[in-house]
């Protein structure tokens, strides 16, 4: 299992405890924005290319480079 999966969604428990769910859903909109981004870094650090040109300018667009 994904350990920033298990941070995000103790993160997103506690918050919801406390805040009656608007915490909770905040968190989900805040990981959805950012774990986007990590992920593909992650997949390209693991030897994955972009398929095509079109995806490659759309990823250095986004500031994800490789090499």
């Amino acid at each position: 299992m994904n350990l920033s999966f298990i941070a995000i969604f103790t993160a997103s428990i506690l918050t919801g405890f406390f805040t009656a769910g608007v915490g909770s859903f905040v968190i989900s909109i805040a990981a959805s924005v950012f774990y986007n981004k990590y992920y593909t870094e992650e997949l390209i650090k693991n030897g994955f290319r972009p398929f095509d040109e079109r995806t490659e300018i759309e990823l250095k667009n986004e500031g994800i480079f490789y090499n």
